[in-house]
């Protein structure tokens, strides 16, 4: 999401999060089989370009974050640990 800080994205991850949850309870209460649901975990990231930050770092942290959300019991967001390297 170009133009977007790390609180941006984390409102939208969060939005999108409990759009699905709101989906997945409407679809339960319709009777739809619960192993058939869907669920929402991201991983979540930002960078300023400048030198020394790329493209691969960025995916690499918010793949990372990705992973420790499922850790942490999914359904949620987690922010990546960015370490930057200025030369």
């Amino acid at each position: 999401m170009p133009q977007a800080d790390l609180a941006d994205a984390t409102v939208l991850a969060e939005r999108v999060r409990l759009a699905v949850a709101v989906a997945v309870a409407a679809a339960a209460s319709s009777g739809e089989d619960p192993e058939s649901t869907v669920s929402v975990s991201m991983g979540i990231a930002s960078v300023l370009p400048r030198t020394g930050s790329d493209i691969a770092s960025l995916i690499e942290s918010a793949d990372d974050a990705l992973y420790r959300a499922r850790q942490r019991g999914r359904k949620r967001g987690e922010l990546a640990q960015l370490t930057v390297f200025v030369q």
